[in-house]
C-alpha cells in the first residue's frame, strides 16, 4: 500500500497523472480509508479539472475524517465550481456546527466567504477571530481585503497597518496600503509606505513592482525604470519585472528597447504569451512584419485563448493587412471580452470606417473617449472628420450603416 502510494507521489512530480491516478487506486483498493491517497487522488482530479471526480474523493475521505476542515473546504470548493451551492452551503454550515464564533478554526469560513463575495459574512467571521486573537496576522490581513474589497478604505488601512515588520504578511499589507493611498491621490505617502516596507524587506519583488507603478502612473518614467532596476538586482530573471521595464521604456519613447525586454522575457520563459502578444501589436501597430506579428499573437492566443486583448491584436494585424472582414470578426470578440477597452472600441471604429459604416464608426469613436482613452485628441480628431462626411450631401452618407456595408 506504502509503495503504491509512493509510486503515485513520484508520477504525479513528474506530471504523468495518468500512472498517479492508478497508483493512488492501487494503494486505495488495499486500504479504501487511506487518507494521503485520497487527498492527493482528490488534488490530481481538481487540477486536471475533473470536478465532479474531486468532489466524490473528498466525500469519501470525509466520511472517514470528518474533522479535516481542509478537505472540507476543498469540497466547498468543488460544489461551488460544478455550481451546486447549495452543497457548498450545506457544508460550511457542518464548519460552523464544528466550531465556535472567534475561533482559529473559523478562518477558512471567513476566507471562503471572501472567495466567493459574501463581504459581510466574512467580515463577522473574522473580525470575531482578530478580537479574539489579535496577533493572528493571517485573519487580520484577510479581513482588511474584505473591507477593502467591500470599499470601506479607512477600515482596511486600519487593519493593515496594525501587522508589524516580522510578519509574513507585512509587506503584502504595505503593498495594499500604498495601494489605497495612490487610489486616494496620496500617492507621496504611497511611495513612503513602500520605500519603508523595502528597508525591511528588501527581497520582495512586488515590492519594487508597485513602485514602479506609481511613477508609472505619474509619468516619472525615469523614476519608475530605476524602481524596477532596483528590483532586478533581486531577482534578474523575473519576468514581471522585465515585463513591466518593456512597458515602461515604450512609453518613454524607446520601442525598440521594450521590445528588446520582450525579446529577452522569451529567451527565459518562450510561452509568456503577454510578451509574445506585445512583440506582435508592436509589429502590427508600426504595420512591419505582419506574417510574424500574426505568428507570435497565435501562439500567445494559443495559450490564452479567451484573452480579449490578445484577440484585439489579431484583429489589428487583420486590419494591416486590409482584410477588414477578418478584422471586424474578431474585434467584435474582443469587445465582447472586454467591453469598456477604448482602444479596443477604437480599434473597432476603424474598421467600420474602412467598410464605410461611417455611423457605426462614428458609435465606437465616441464610447471610446467617453472611456478615457489615453489619446484622446486622435480620437476627436476622428470623430471631426466623420461628422463633416456624415454632414455632406453623399448619398452614401446618409443610408444607413446596413446600406453602407460593400
Amino acid at each position: 500500500m506504502i509503495a503504491w502510494y509512493y509510486r503515485g507521489r513520484v508520477y504525479l512530480e513528474m506530471g504523468n497523472y495518468a500512472e498517479a491516478e492508478n497508483a493512488y487506486l492501487e494503494a486505495l483498493k488495499l486500504n479504501e480509508s487511506m487518507e494521503p491517497a485520497l487527498f492527493d487522488l482528490g488534488a490530481l482530479y481538481q487540477v486536471k479539472k475533473k470536478y465532479a471526480e474531486a468532489a466524490s474523493i473528498y466525500e469519501k475521505l470525509l466520511s472517514f475524517y470528518p474533522a479535516n476542515v481542509t478537505v472540507r473546504e476543498r469540497l466547498i470548493l468543488m460544489y461551488y465550481k460544478l455550481g451546486e451551492n447549495k452543497k457548498a452551503e450545506g457544508q460550511m454550515e457542518e464548519i460552523k456546527g464544528q466550531t465556535n464564533p472567534g475561533d482559529p478554526g473559523r478562518q477558512t469560513l471567513g476566507l471562503i466567504y471572501l472567495r466567493h463575495g459574501k463581504l459581510d459574512e466574512s467580515i463577522a467571521e473574522l473580525d470575531l477571530i482578530v478580537k479574539a486573537w489579535p496577533n493572528d496576522d493571517k485573519s487580520r490581513y484577510y479581513l482588511a481585503s474584505a473591507y477593502e474589497e467591500k470599499g470601506e478604505q479607512e477600515k482596511a488601512l486600519d487593519h493593515f497597518q496594525k501587522i508589524k515588520s516580522g510578519s509574513e504578511y507585512y509587506g503584502n499589507a504595505r503593498i495594499h496600503i500604498a495601494f489605497i493611498q495612490e487610489n486616494q491621490g496620496r500617492s507621496e505617502e504611497a511611495i513612503d509606505t513602500l520605500e519603508k516596507a523595502i528597508q525591511i524587506e528588501k527581497d520582495k519583488v512586488e515590492l519594487y513592482l508597485m513602485l514602479s507603478s506609481i511613477h508609472e502612473n505619474r509619468k516619472d518614467y525615469e523614476k519608475a525604470i530605476e524602481a524596477l532596476q532596483r528590483g532586478q538586482k533581486v531577482d534578474a530573471k523575473n519576468v514581471e519585472l522585465i515585463f513591466r521595464m518593456g512597458v515602461v521604456l515604450d512609453k518613454k519613447g524607446d520601442k525598440e528597447k521594450g521590445l528588446e525586454q520582450m525579446r529577452r522575457i522569451l529567451e527565459i520563459q518562450p510561452e509568456h504569451a503577454d510578451a509574445l502578444n506585445y512583440i506582435g501589436y508592436t509589429y502590427a501597430e508600426q504595420g512591419v512584419r505582419l506574417e510574424e506579428a500574426m505568428d507570435l499573437i497565435q501562439k500567445a492566443l494559443k495559450i490564452k485563448p479567451d484573452s480579449g486583448y490578445i484577440i484585439d491584436s489579431l484583429g489589428w494585424v487583420y486590419y494591416q493587412k486590409g482584410l477588414y472582414d477578418e478584422a471586424l470578426k474578431y474585434l467584435l470578440e474582443a469587445a465582447k471580452l472586454v467591453p469598456n477597452d477604448p482602444t479596443i472600441l477604437e480599434h473597432l471604429g476603424d474598421v467600420y470606417f474602412k467598410k464605410r459604416m461611417y455611423e457605426k464608426s462614428l458609435e465606437e469613436y465616441e464610447k471610446a473617449l467617453t472611456l478615457n482613452h489615453p489619446q484622446s485628441d486622435k480620437v476627436k480628431e476622428k470623430i471631426q472628420q466623420l461628422k463633416k462626411l456624415l454632414n455632406q450631401n453623399h448619398p452614401e452618407s446618409k443610408r444607413s450603416s446596413k446600406a453602407l456595408r460593400p
